[in-house]
C-alpha cells in the first residue's frame, strides 16, 4: 500500500527505434498513450497528486535501469522518500528477452528502487515475492523467444512470396500454433503457482476453485492475461489446458 501524503511521479516507457525520437512523437506512441491512461485512472481512484512525468525512451538495443541516465536521475529525485515512482508495469524496465538478465535487473529494482510502484501488480516492486517475479519473467522470456522465432519464419516466408502481403494458409496455421504454444507455456508456469497455493490451503479447500483464486490474488500471482484478478473460472481454464497438454504428451 502507498503511504498517506505521498505523491506520484509517473514514468512512461517507450520502445523507440532510435534515441533521437522527439518527445512529441514519443507521447503519441500507442504504448505510452496506454500507460498515461492507466496512470491517470490509478491516480484518480486513489485521489493522489501527479508530479511532472518522466519519459524513458527504450531502444531496440540493450536497456539497463542500473545505467540508464534518466532512470538514475529519477531515483535521485525520489530518495527523500516523499515521492512514489509510478509505472503501469515494472516489466517495462527489464529486458525479458534474456531470462538471467531480466532477473538481475528486477533484483536491482527491488534493491535500489524501494518507491517503485507497479500498478499491474498493485504494490511496490520491493513487495513482490522473488518467486513470483521469477515466474512472471520466465513466462515473458519464453513468449519473447517464441515470438522472435515466429517473426523470423514470417519474414523468410514473405521474402519467398516476393512481396505478396496476403498471408498464406501455412502462415495462418503457423500463427495459430505459436499462440497455442504461448498459452501452453503460460499454463505450465501458472500451474506451478496454483499447486503451490493449493498445498497451502486447508485440505478441505484444495478442491475449491474460488478458494484457490483468492489465494493466488493474495500471493500477487499474475493472471494468464496479465490483467485483472483470478476467478474460479480462470483457474479452471489453466487446469483444463494442463490436462489437455498431459493427454497429448501421453499419446
Amino acid at each position: 500500500m502507498t503511504k498517506k501524503g505521498m505523491v506520484f511521479r509517473p514514468v512512461y516507457v517507450a520502445q523507440a527505434k532510435t534515441r533521437y525520437v522527439s518527445l512529441e512523437r514519443v507521447l503519441k506512441m500507442p504504448q505510452v498513450i496506454s500507460q498515461v491512461s492507466t496512470v491517470n485512472h490509478f491516480a484518480n481512484d486513489t485521489d493522489r497528486t501527479l508530479l511532472e512525468f518522466v519519459v524513458i525512451k527504450r531502444t531496440q538495443a540493450k536497456f539497463d535501469p542500473a545505467t540508464d541516465n534518466v532512470f538514475q536521475k529519477l531515483l535521485d529525485v525520489t530518495k527523500s522518500g516523499h515521492e512514489i515512482i509510478l509505472i503501469d508495469n515494472f516489466l517495462r524496465l527489464v529486458d525479458c528477452r534474456d531470462y538471467s538478465l531480466a532477473i538481475s535487473q528486477a533484483n536491482y529494482l527491488r534493491m535500489n528502487a524501494p518507491n517503485l510502484y507497479s500498478i499491474e501488480h498493485g504494490c511496490a516492486v520491493i513487495s513482490i515475492p522473488p518467486n513470483v517475479i521469477s515466474s512472471i519473467i520466465a513466462v515473458r522470456a519464453r513468449e519473447s523467444k517464441i515470438r522472435s522465432e515466429s517473426v523470423k519464419r514470417g519474414v523468410k516466408e514473405k521474402a519467398e512470396l516476393h512481396g505478396d502481403s496476403k498471408p498464406t494458409r501455412k502462415a495462418v496455421d503457423q500463427a495459430a500454433k505459436v499462440n497455442s504454444k504461448i498459452a501452453d507455456v503460460k499454463a505450465q508456469a501458472l500451474f506451478q503457482e496454483i499447486e503451490h497455493v493449493r498445498q497451502s490451503l486447508p485440505s478441505k479447500a484444495r478442491g475449491n476453485l474460488k478458494a484457490i483464486a483468492k489465494a493466488l490474488n493474495a500471493e500477487g500471482v499474475e493472471t494468464s492475461s496479465g490483467r485483472g484478478q483470478w476467478q474460479g473460472t480462470s483457474v479452471k481454464r489453466v487446469l483444463d489446458r494442463i490436462e489437455r497438454i498431459n493427454e497429448v504428451a501421453s499419446n
